[in-house]
């Protein structure tokens, strides 16, 4: 998932596109930020491991929208609850309160980060459902 962005370069301050993404790639979630001047061929390069910025994140969800995902049925109360407070950084109330909630979303975000939760809760033995964008 990707978007960009227009704005100026910070060498020549002539116009220049960034790039923004995100990636579920080796069981990672990523993200990235490149730019590349064409007037004076600078170029600049981000990346890291994890939610992106919330500027980013911003950008990512304004382009494709956002995602729900949803556990209907689930198998391991503990072990889902002990999985979103490491991956989502919640409190214990928190995420237990998620998967008891009455419409089973546990997650509403990019469909990246869905992908990333969904695999991870794959690897538990759940069932996580991935439904349509909403808007943001």
């Amino acid at each position: 998932m990707t978007a960009s962005i227009d704005g100026f370069c910070s060498g020549c301050s002539k116009p220049a596109t960034t790039v923004v993404g995100q990636a579920y790639f080796h069981d990672e979630l990523r993200w990235y930020e490149s730019m590349h001047c064409k007037a004076c061929d600078a170029r600049t390069e981000a990346d890291g491991i994890g939610f992106p910025p919330a500027e980013i994140r911003s950008l990512l969800l304004q382009q494709e929208g956002g995602f729900l995902l949803s556990l209907p049925d689930v198998q391991s109360a503990a072990k889902v609850t002990k999985l979103l407070r490491v991956l989502l950084q919640l409190e214990i109330q928190a995420a237990f309160g998620l998967i008891r909630s009455t419409d089973a979303v546990v997650y509403c975000g990019t469909r990246v980060e869905c992908e990333w939760l969904k695999g991870k809760l794959n690897a538990l033995g759940e069932a996580p459902v991935i439904t349509s964008k909403i808007l943001v």
